[in-house]
C-alpha cells in the first residue's frame, strides 16, 4: 500500500498530529533521552541528538514506505513535539498492526494521547483498511491501561517477561481493538 505521506496531518480541538521531520531532533531528543518519559516502554534511550537523527530517519522511511506512521504530538498552535504516537508492524494482508505512544511526563493525564490515539485509529481503520490494532502495555502503567479501556480496546491477556527495560524484564497486558469495536468509542 502506498500512502501520500507528505499530506498526513491531524487537527484536534487542542492538538496538531504531524510527520516528525529532521528539524524536530532537539524535541525527539527531550523525549528519547527522559527515563521518565520512557519508564513504561521498551524505546532505547538516547544519548546523543545523532541518536534521535537516527531515528527520525529510520520513523521517515518507514512512513514512506508505509511500514509504520509514527506522529508528533503537538498542543495546537505550536508546532513543537510533546510526544510521539504512531502505529507499526502493519500487516496489510491480515489487516492488522501495533501502536503506541511517549509523552513528556509534563503532560501526562491531561488527556493528550487519548485525543491524539482517536486520529490514529480512525487513520488506521478507515485510511488504511485495517481491522485490528494492538497495544502492550507495562502492567504497572495503570493511566495507559484506564485509556485503552476508555477507547474501547479489550485486554486479551498477559505476555510474561516481554518487556526488557533497564536490564529487568516484566510482563505486558496485550490490548485489542476491531474495526466494528471502535465506532461507538471514537465519537
Amino acid at each position: 500500500m502506498t500512502i501520500q505521506s507528505n499530506k498526513i496531518e491531524f487537527k484536534t480541538k487542542r492538538l496538531l498530529i504531524r510527520k516528525i521531520k529532521l528539524s524536530d531532533k532537539k524535541q525527539v531528543f527531550s523525549l528519547g533521552s527522559n527515563n521518565e518519559t520512557l519508564k513504561y516502554v521498551d524505546s532505547s534511550t538516547h544519548n546523543s541528538i545523532d541518536d534521535s537523527i537516527l531515528e527520525i530517519k529510520r520513523i521517515e522511511n518507514e512512513f514512506n514506505n508505509s511500514s509504520s506512521f509514527f506522529f508528533g504530538i503537538c498542543l495546537n498552535p505550536n508546532t513543537e513535539i510533546i510526544g510521539i504516537i504512531g502505529i507499526y508492524n502493519i500487516d496489510y494482508k491480515h489487516k492488522f498492526a501495533s501502536s503506541k505512544s511517549i509523552l513528556l511526563k509534563e503532560y501526562w493525564g491531561k488527556g493528550i494521547v487519548s485525543e491524539a490515539q482517536k486520529k490514529i485509529i480512525e487513520f488506521a481503520f478507515n485510511t488504511l483498511d485495517l481491522n485490528r490494532i494492538e497495544c502492550q502495555v507495562h502492567t504497572e502503567h495503570s493511566q495507559s491501561i484506564k485509556r485503552l479501556k476508555k477507547l474501547g480496546f479489550k485486554k486479551e491477556g498477559r505476555l510474561r517477561q516481554n518487556f526488557l527495560i533497564d536490564n529487568k524484564f516484566y510482563d505486558s497486558y496485550i490490548f485489542s481493538l476491531l474495526k466494528n469495536d471502535s465506532s461507538s468509542h471514537l465519537m
